[in-house]
């Protein structure tokens, strides 16, 4: 079972971690923060039930350095960590979404919590149903970082990362990460787009000078100016967009390339997939182009879409490809070991 999503330095990839310890890149400034503050309020990241015990006890044991949705701020960490969910919010596709997570598992936790690899801004744990940022990098980041995990935890309260994490076939695992990974770059990107019609520019700034998000970004700046030409209510001009921006993820981003690159440990341990794609492909677009709170539950996204995910994973690593050398000192993974390594989705 594989269990995690998030952003590394521009580059989306799956990150191999188990929660950990106390995070490394904050620890000088940290530590009068990282007591667990004295009250007597009952956290609710203490009361939470998860698969395992002792990921219960991870969210209790940090419980004041995570904010739950709907959670009154108790710790100088959650206050910050508050403070930018209420600035992400004004972004009405953001606000809605945070208020589907209300009564839900999912978290937002500072780095202080979990340790990041270097390369990693920002992961979501399938684990924890933690999403984890880097509350002292540039507000932009941070800020695009946090819409684009919280999607990640949106999907994964709605049952949509469980069938790309079970998946144990090469290229339709990749695919189905394809699809999960362009949503949530294409509904970062819408947040963002209107947090800067709202007179906060930072995020979108930040899609537009990254390499990965900037072609997205521009495709959907475009699509939303021809749609509010053409007259299109917002809501339709807003699903027109986000699908132009998902098919940009594909057409004109490097991140396919860079996912196959990031993921080939795990994936050159996975049989090739059959000609015919999974059925959890269908299962996740089912639900997975939804706007929570809109209207209209209909997904932005069409079999088309889903097709390009199949298609790109097709094209980068062909069915029934030959087996990579195993040269000496390439471990076998236990065969338990794997997939918990692989709940995990990072950026």
């Amino acid at each position: 079972m594989r269990q995690a999503i998030g952003l590394s330095a521009g580059l989306l990839a799956l990150t191999h971690s188990f929660p950990g310890q106390a995070t490394a890149d904050d620890v000088q400034s940290a530590l009068a923060d990282t007591a667990a503050p004295q009250t007597q309020t009952v956290d609710p990241d203490t009361q939470v039930t998860l698969a395992r015990p002792e990921l219960e006890n991870w969210r209790a044991s940090r419980s004041h350095l995570c904010l739950m949705f709907g959670e009154q701020a108790d710790s100088p960490v959650e206050q910050q960590i508050s403070q930018l969910i209420d600035r992400m919010a004004q972004s009405p596709l953001a606000d809605r979404l945070f208020t589907s997570l209300e009564d839900t598992t999912a978290t937002l936790c500072s780095t202080r919590a979990r340790q990041l690899p270097a390369q990693n801004s920002a992961l979501y744990s399938g684990h924890t149903k933690a999403a984890i940022l880097r509350l002292g990098a540039d507000a932009g980041e941070v800020v695009f970082s946090g819409l684009h995990e919280l999607r990640h935890a949106w999907q994964d309260q709605n049952g949509l990362l469980s069938p790309v994490f079970d998946e144990e076939t090469l290229q339709d695992h990749l695919g189905l990460v394809y699809m999960v990974e362009a949503d949530a770059t294409a509904y970062a990107v819408a947040a963002a787009w209107q947090l800067r019609e709202a007179g906060d520019p930072a995020a979108w700034n930040y899609a537009m000078e990254d390499p990965d998000y900037q072609p997205v970004a521009q495709v959907f700046e475009a699509a939303m100016g021809q749609a509010q030409s053409q007259g299109l209510e917002p809501e339709a001009a807003m699903r027109q967009s986000m699908r132009w921006g998902y098919t940009a993820w594909f057409q004109a981003s490097r991140a396919s390339v860079v996912y196959a690159h990031n993921l080939w440990d795990d994936l050159r341990q996975m049989p090739s997939s059959a000609d015919t794609p999974s059925p959890r492909f269908a299962t996740v677009l089912r639900g997975l182009g939804q706007l929570p709170g809109t209207p209209s539950r209909a997904s932005y996204l069409g079999r088309a879409e889903m097709d390009m995910a199949i298609d790109r994973s097709r094209e980068l690593i062909p069915i029934n490809r030959p087996a990579p050398a195993q040269t000496e000192g390439d471990a076998q993974p236990a065969a338990e070991a794997v997939p918990e390594q692989r709940r995990e989705l990072a950026r």
